[in-house]
């Protein structure tokens, strides 16, 4: 997924750094941080802004994409796992815990799901919406007929406290 994010994911827009350059006040003297930089969409135009950028994020996929794209632009390597951030920081002793939760949905729950993602939200179908539904529906029956569906997600938490 870290290679796709990075070659089809729409890049920001120059507005958005800009907003960002005026509403900080960046002058390319300050630090940043870039929490789920994924592969530096953000972190490598910023870094021209801030002066530095740290870029954290927990997919070491997204990290190793991050920075190929830094090399090409012959910018620093910016990006480093979050557990190594962490060891660094106050706040290094790291507790992880992870399990897998399940769950089973029904075909009006798994529609509403959907709607609640902000790509596939009411408002951005508008007047897609309709046959958005319908054709998402057909696909998700015959998908599975008897209309229930079960997903496993891993789950993480990890707490950083002081030593």
């Amino acid at each position: 997924a870290a290679h796709h994010y990075a070659a089809f994911r729409p890049r920001y827009p120059e507005e958005f750094f800009t907003l960002l350059a005026d509403r900080f006040g960046l002058d390319g003297t300050q630090t940043a941080l870039d929490l789920s930089c994924g592969p530096g969409t953000i972190t490598l135009p910023l870094a021209s802004r801030a002066g530095h950028v740290y870029a954290v994020d927990i997919e070491p996929a997204m990290i190793s994409e991050g920075r190929k794209a830094a090399a090409a632009q012959h910018a620093d390597n910016p990006a480093e796992g979050r557990d190594d951030t962490l060891r660094r920081s106050p706040f290094s002793r790291i507790e992880t815990a992870r399990w897998d939760q399940t769950f089973t949905r029904t075909l009006d729950e798994l529609v509403g799901l959907q709607y609640s993602f902000s790509y596939s939200s009411p408002a951005i179908l508008g007047t897609r919406q309709i046959a958005f539904d319908e054709h998402l529906r057909r696909e998700l029956t015959a998908f599975s007929p008897n209309g229930t569906f079960e997903n496993t997600v891993p789950i993480e938490a990890v707490i950083a406290t002081r030593p």
